[in-house]
């Protein structure tokens, strides 16, 4: 506000000293601003295709009536250099005080791991009266987190699974850009790859979830997924993250074709075949078995071990094992099994292949994969419903039943001629 006094010869003639009168007035614009996730209203957003931020920008001293435009842009926190982002708004206050909203709408897929600042300009018929470009106000600031998945199995250490009741899969979640005090919540799945759908076992999503507050802006917090793998013959799970911040999802890693993100179960497939042609006897019956796998790590040591069940006789056949160690040099391929088994008197049964692959590691045997599917016809020889002519005894009886049979009538035959001489003689 301007008074004004005129003097002459230093003596006071006229004053102008009114509070009121806007034409004395000179206004000095002042605006703040807050940056935030429009929908969640968090100065967290996500690296995604349709990311939308709202600067409600708070000013001060405008003239109601008059038109104002304020213009805003987003910039790189780190290089203190604009990201080509921006937007504005033209409105006309009714008052003095009051806040007006600088919405940018953008794609922020290429931005994760970046902290953007909003800067905003206020203007007055195109002429700058007012700006808040202050790169480190804490409200100005957006945070766009990002996270990194590597997930391994406990046991082998590696992203290749094992086969039991009870399996961990530790998923190491490398994230940026959080703020530091505050508390997150990170939460995982398994995915099917094969489905793109969850994995279900026993009818049940794998889940885990971990609460944390970190300490730096980057690090790491580890999730563990613990389940049964009996059934995941051939299967890759990949593990899907998601990160929120008080409640809101703010970061996701969940790329299925991501092998970092995936554990491989190896597979087995069989084709079983009888190599002997049996006669007489089935001592010496000479089996082949071939194994098809898949998932296996190339260079790796395994153990394949071989039994055979006897589907016929609910029994594993006595002494039809054989353990053959191999490595492969890809990770799928075949390996033939070849053995020779007793299988005397099982004429007529079904002998059933049963595989199981170890990786051998220093310190032990774990198990990989297996078939074991006394259904799968595939993995069955059928052995012939035939009954040998050697030391049979049916076969024995018959001859000498004959030789029994062929002196009776002999003896009939005799008996006859006798009668017939005798009646002969008394004629």
């Amino acid at each position: 506000m301007a008074f004004e006094t005129l003097y002459t010869e230093q003596k006071e003639v006229a004053v102008h000293h009114d509070i009121n009168d806007e034409d004395q007035s000179v206004h000095i614009p002042e605006i703040e601003t807050d940056a935030a996730d429009t929908e969640s209203g968090l100065n967290h957003i996500e690296a995604n295709e349709t990311a939308s931020v709202t600067d409600t920008v708070t000013y001060r001293n405008l003239v109601p009536g008059k038109e104002y435009v304020v213009k805003g842009e987003l910039y790189d926190k780190e290089t203190g250099e604009s990201i080509g982002i921006t937007a504005e708004t033209p409105f006309t206050p009714e008052e003095a005080d009051g806040t007006v909203e600088v919405i940018f709408e953008f794609d922020a897929s290429e931005l994760g791991g970046k902290i953007l600042v909003a800067f905003e300009t206020l203007y007055l018929e195109d002429v700058e009266i007012a700006a808040h470009c202050e790169i480190d106000d804490d409200r100005q600031t957006l945070y766009v987190p990002t996270i990194i998945t590597d997930a391994k199995n406990d046991e082998t250490g590696t992203h290749e699974g094992t086969i039991s009741e009870k399996i961990t899969i530790t998923d190491v979640v490398t994230y940026t850009n959080l703020v530091p005090g505050k508390e997150y919540t990170v939460k995982g799945v398994l995915m099917d790859k094969a489905t793109n759908k969850p994995l279900l076992v026993n009818g049940k999503e794998v889940t885990a979830e971990k609460t944390f507050t970190p300490e730096e802006a980057d690090g790491t917090v580890e999730l563990a997924f613990t389940f049964d793998s009996s059934a995941l013959n051939g299967k890759t799970v990949v593990v899907f993250e998601t990160l929120y911040y008080e409640g809101v999802e703010v970061a996701v890693h969940a790329d299925i074709n991501d092998q970092n993100q995936a554990v491989v179960f190896p597979g087995i497939a069989t084709q079983a075949q009888n190599l002997t042609n049996v006669k007489d006897s089935l001592a010496n019956l000479s089996l082949k078995d071939d194994i098809i796998f898949t998932g296996l790590t190339p260079g790796a040591k395994y153990v394949i071990v071989t039994t055979i069940y006897d589907k016929t006789a609910k029994q594993m056949l006595p002494g039809a094992s054989k353990e053959t160690n191999f490595t492969p040099d890809k990770a799928d391929g075949t390996v033939s099994i070849y053995m020779t088994v007793d299988a005397s008197n099982r004429w007529a049964h079904a002998l059933v292949f049963y595989e199981e692959i170890y990786l051998v590691t220093e310190e032990g045997k774990l198990l990989v994969g297996q078939h074991k599917d006394a259904n799968d016809k595939t993995q069955t020889i059928f052995l012939p419903d035939y009954t040998p002519k050697t030391g049979d005894a049916t076969n024995f009886i018959l001859p000498v039943l004959g030789m029994i049979g062929s002196g009776a009538g002999i003896g009939i035959i005799l008996n006859k001629r006798g009668k017939l001489r005798e009646e002969e003689s008394e004629d």
